[in-house]
């Protein structure tokens, strides 16, 4: 019985110093900037501001951008997807990722934008 207790009691107390290290005391100030969340939610709004900006795209660019973004698609793929090729399925993607930064960014000139990414892409295509 002696050997069987002398087992249990050498185990616990490696296992507590096996876990002892990692367990380090947390600092109050530390605490207080880790639990607490900015009280800034922008992103809910910048979300609804891409997906406003997402209907004004072209609709060639918002296939590509969506299939390669969003879907996970590689161009390779997309491109057969969208039955086109590769290059451009990159390059509507791209164009795609300028015109979307473009209308997120301005507030007035949508229009102008959209017709010129459109132009560009319809001679492209």
């Amino acid at each position: 019985m002696k050997p069987w207790i002398f087992r249990i009691v050498r185990n616990a107390y490696a296992q507590h110093w096996r876990r002892a290290w990692r367990l380090t005391p947390l600092d109050a100030s530390d605490a207080e900037k880790t639990l607490t969340t900015p009280g800034n939610q922008e992103w809910s709004s910048d979300f609804l501001v891409m997906q406003e900006a997402l209907q004004h795209l072209p609709e060639k660019q918002r296939e590509a951008l969506v299939t390669v973004l969003a879907a996970g698609f590689s161009y390779e793929e997309a491109g057969q997807i969208l039955g086109c090729s590769e290059g451009t399925v990159k390059s509507r993607v791209s164009r795609a990722r300028e015109a979307l930064v473009g209308l997120m960014t301005s507030s007035g000139s949508t229009e102008d934008s959209i017709e010129a990414s459109s132009s560009r892409t319809d001679n492209a295509a």
